[in-house]
C-alpha cells in the first residue's frame, strides 16, 4: 500500500523528485520501501519483457502514457489533486493489480522491486545475475 509520496532533491544535479513510499507485508513482516517514479516503470518494461504474452491489468495503461513530460510537475490536473496524488493513487492500484496475478506475484522482478529479496532471499533463490536490487533503485526501511 502506498501511504505517501515525499519530495527529494537529488544529490548530484539538486533536482528534487517524488519518491512513494509503500508498506509491505510478507511472511508476518512489514517494511516500507521508497519509490520513484521511474522505478514503477523500470519494473513494468521487465514485467513486460518476462511476460509478453500475459495480458496486464488496465492500470498498466498509464505506462503505455508516460512521456518525460510526466516526470512530477505537481500542476493540477483534475477535482483540485494534483498529479503527484492522482499518480500515487494509480500506482497503488496497479500494484494490488500485479499481486493478483500469480506469476508476476512470484516473479524475481516483482520481489526486488518490493524489497522482499533483501528481506528474505531464501524466496528469490532464482535470481538472474542481471536482476538485482538496484535496477529498481529499491530502498528497504525497517518498520
Amino acid at each position: 500500500m502506498i501511504q505517501q509520496t515525499r519530495m527529494v532533491e537529488d544529490d548530484n544535479d539538486h533536482r528534487t523528485y517524488t519518491e512513494y513510499v509503500i508498506k509491505v507485508k510478507f511472511n508476518g513482516q512489514s517494511w516500507t520501501i521508497n519509490q520513484k517514479y521511474r522505478s514503477f516503470c523500470s519494473l513494468h518494461d521487465s514485467l513486460i519483457n518476462q511476460y509478453p504474452s500475459l495480458k496486464f491489468p488496465d492500470s498498466s495503461y498509464q505506462f503505455a502514457q508516460r512521456s518525460i513530460q510526466d516526470v512530477g510537475s505537481g500542476q493540477h490536473i483534475s477535482s483540485g489533486t494534483t498529479q503527484v496524488e492522482e499518480r500515487m493513487r494509480n500506482l497503488e492500484n496497479y500494484l494490488q493489480d500485479l499481486a493478483l496475478i500469480p506469476a508476476i506475484k512470484e516473479s524475481v522482478q516483482f520481489k526486488i522491486f518490493l524489497g522482499i529479496s533483501q528481506k528474505f532471499p531464501e524466496f528469490c533463490e532464482s535470481f538472474q545475475s542481471s536482476l538485482i536490487p538496484q535496477d529498481f533503485g529499491t530502498s528497504v526501511n525497517s518498520s
